[in-house]
């Protein structure tokens, strides 16, 4: 029916095509056929001047291209292999024990070496020989650039320069021979020239010659990473061009190979008239014919206007459309089926990832379980969703979620043999059909995915995190599944299992009968393992979450008041050394750490009359500054994790004599960590400068506080403060900050006529 295979926009083209092919066919005059001849001929000229010459263009440069290219690579084995040779002649030179010497002695006897030399572990020359020359062979600055690749292990051959000639050189460490000087190098080089270069020319096929400079002309072709150049020299030929590039990194001339052209330009341009004569032959045979069939095309019309009629009233097949058909109808009807074709393939295609949509996957599974039933052949089904993936969207919205289903998308895809079909069922839930696959063959896809995806950082907020996936895989042995449904919900049941096992790994739907993790009757330790896996998921899921949310809230602060945030990150630092000090275990030390950090949080909802107030606070804006203890525990309130912190936040005004606020707490019913992080806050306070008021030296507040023990202080307290003052002396104030924090406050105190805001210690 036209209703379910055709939109309406096509349907409404049937009419007005119908109406239109009739009066078409009129034009088919000898005139027109004449005008469409002229057409024709233009068309052709315009074919080989935009799409043809091109063609042959690209196609020169292309085998260019791959002769240079061909050239190069067939010029650095041939110059490998003389690196080869020299390595294992300074090997048979090296291993002999004798001295430096005797090993330049060895080495001028051979006829196929032009220079040997011998440095010692610092790279110092300790003997040299070279062919030609008398007494040394060059200064010893000439040896050293290749002596020092060699020592520092970033090679064994090369080339390198020596004088005013290039040499590929091979070096190897002396063995011992019992001498002080035991500790020895010994290199070999031959020149580059004469006989190396006839070889190299004859393995590329061209003369070669290694020049200081070579002018490159204008135009050429060249490699995208500068490994040649090539253009044409004449006379079928190709000069080829690379830079020699000695072992410390310098240019030491170039080579260049003079090559014969192979013969693809010419096949090009052989192709390209072989095309032009064809085309104009079948423009001329399309005439002809479209002349004497004028009147033959009127019945094909006539018969495409009525299957059009007859597809618009749903009695015709679309796939039929085009049976029978010639010419302007066979076009059309071919378009017309394009265009459904198309359309099919967007109804089976979930579209933020590319993979088969939900439908799709159903009609396959529909199919393959058929076969499977029919013919008893394995087939297997994985479902996977995303561990936890509502954390991704409430973190980084849904556009952060979109970007990690797309992801996440495309390493199922990579992890997927060629066979295996994976869509997208919906949400962040995967399914993948793997046709003639039985459930261990599935488990190694599996398998492949789960560590693709946990071993791959995904890009939230700025910040990467580590997902996970829980897969479950289910086969045709596995309860014997008699539809295909039963198949999905099987594997359905074994992805459940994997999230109960604690996520990030997959169970296989056989295995649930087996275990029988969560049957009626099972071990009271199966449910508490299930339990344990499903807490550490918890806990790998969130940490990179909770300490980001750490992290905003500190820039929250900064971005407020620079001084606030210092201020929180000192009485963190003076808060751990006091408890450090008083022997308290790691969990207590950590919650000190959490607490310090986060103390005046409630700071943030103080209006900046009284938060960033440059002077002494009056009565009220003190009474309202002193609401801010109660004001971040409400604010942390709700959040289990600083569940721990919330007391900690709340009182750490309180005195151990009980005229502290908000509540008045004295003695023990102040909890420690409120008396360590109270003593830290009032001595950052005491230390640091406020408008009002100059700030106190360490001696002085150290005083200030022993005279304040037993009244604002804990006296344990204070006694592990002085302990950790004494024993840091002026380093006690040395508090690590992050680097903009430093520049800012160092530029407020700087800043005598703009005194810093107070913080409220």
């Amino acid at each position: 029916m036209i209703s379910e295979d055709l939109p309406g926009q096509v349907r409404s083209l049937f009419a007005l095509r119908t109406s239109r092919l009739m009066g078409r066919q009129r034009l088919l005059s000898p005139a027109m056929l004449l005008a469409v001849a002229a057409l024709a001929a233009g068309g052709i000229y315009l074919l080989d001047l935009f799409v043809l010459e091109p063609d042959v263009a690209r196609q020169e440069a292309l085998g260019h291209r791959r002769q240079a290219a061909a050239a190069r690579r067939t010029a650095g084995r041939a110059l490998r292999e003389e690196q080869r040779r020299l390595r294992t002649v300074c090997e048979a030179l090296a291993a002999r024990r004798a001295p430096a010497e005797a090993f330049v002695r060895a080495a001028s006897s051979l006829a196929d070496l032009d220079a040997g030399w011998v440095c010692g572990p610092d790279g110092q020359v300790v003997a040299s020989w070279r062919r030609g020359r008398e007494g040394p062979a060059e200064p010893p600055e000439a040896y050293r650039a290749a002596a020092a690749a060699v020592i520092g292990g970033r090679t064994d051959a090369g080339l390198a320069r020596l004088g005013e000639e290039v040499v590929v050189f091979a070096g190897r460490r002396q063995a011992a021979d019992g001498s002080a000087h035991a500790a020895r190098w010994g290199f070999v080089a031959c020149r580059v020239r004469g006989g190396l270069l006839a070889r190299i020319g004859a393995a590329v096929g061209g003369e070669v010659v290694l020049a200081a400079g070579q002018r490159i002309p204008e135009d050429v072709l060249a490699d995208a990473e500068g490994q040649w150049s090539a253009w044409p020299a004449g006379s079928g030929r190709l000069s080829v061009s690379w830079p020699a590039v000695a072992v410390d990194g310098r240019s030491v001339g170039a080579f260049r190979a003079d090559v014969a052209l192979s013969e693809s330009p010419a096949r090009a341009e052989a192709a390209r008239r072989a095309i032009l004569a064809t085309v104009s032959l079948a423009a001329a045979a399309v005439l002809l014919v479209l002349f004497g069939s004028r009147v033959l095309l009127v019945n094909p019309i006539a018969r495409l206007a009525r299957r059009l009629r007859a597809i618009e009233r749903g009695r015709f097949s679309v796939s039929q459309l085009a049976q029978g058909l010639h010419a302007e109808p066979l076009m059309l009807a071919k378009r017309l089926q394009a265009a459904l074709k198309a359309m099919n393939v967007l109804s089976r295609t979930d579209a933020l990832t590319g993979l088969a949509n939900r439908r799709q996957f159903d009609q396959d599974l529909e199919r393959a379980h058929s076969e499977a039933q029919r013919y008893g052949h394995p087939l297997s089904v994985m479902v996977m969703d995303i561990d936890l993936f509502k954390a991704v969207n409430d973190t980084g919205g849904h556009q952060a979620g979109d970007e990690v289903i797309q992801a996440i998308a495309r390493s199922i895809k990579r992890c997927c043999r060629k066979a295996d079909r994976p869509a997208r069922l919906g949400g962040d839930e995967f399914a993948v059909l793997l046709p003639q696959t039985t459930a261990m063959a599935a488990a190694v896809v599996a398998e492949r995915i789960r560590k693709t995806i946990a071993a791959r950082p995904f890009s939230i907020n700025a910040s990467e995190a580590h997902l996970t996936v829980s897969i479950g895989i289910a086969d045709m042995t596995a309860g014997r599944p008699e539809r295909p449904g039963d198949l999905v919900a099987l594997a359905d049941d074994a992805l459940y299992a994997a999230k109960q096992l604690g996520r990030n790994r997959f169970v296989q739907a056989h295995e649930l009968e087996e275990q029988q993790m969560w049957a009626a009757g099972g071990r009271e330790c199966d449910r508490v393992e299930i339990l344990r896996g499903k807490l550490a998921g918890l806990d790998t899921q969130f940490k990179a979450l909770f300490v980001r949310a750490l992290q905003e809230i500190v820039q929250v602060m900064e971005r407020r008041d620079p001084h606030m945030a210092d201020h929180a990150r000192k009485v963190q630092y003076y808060s751990v050394l006091i408890g450090r000090k008083m022997g308290l275990p790691d969990q207590s030390l950590k919650r000190v750490e959490l607490a310090a950090l986060l103390h005046d949080i409630g700071m943030l909802a103080l209006p900046d009359s009284v938060a960033l107030c440059p002077g002494r606070l009056d009565d009220e804006q003190m009474e309202t500054m002193r609401r801010h203890p109660l004001i971040g525990a409400i604010i942390l309130d709700g959040m289990e994790f600083l569940e721990p912190v919330i007391p900690v936040v709340r009182s750490h005004h309180e005195w151990v004599d009980g005229s502290g606020y908000p509540e008045g707490l004295k003695g023990e019913q102040v909890p420690q960590v409120s008396r360590i992080v109270a003593l830290a806050d009032a001595f950052d306070a005491m230390t640091s400068r406020r408008a009002f008021r100059d700030e106190m030296t360490t001696e002085e507040a150290i005083e200030e506080i022993r005279a304040s023990s037993g009244v604002q202080f804990d006296p344990a307290v204070v006694e592990a403060f002085v302990a950790v003052a004494g024993e840091l002396g002026d380093k006690l104030t040395n508090v690590p900050l992050p680097k903009s924090s430093r520049q800012q406050a160092a530029a407020s105190r700087s800043d005598r006529d703009e005194p810093a805001p107070a913080a409220v210690g």
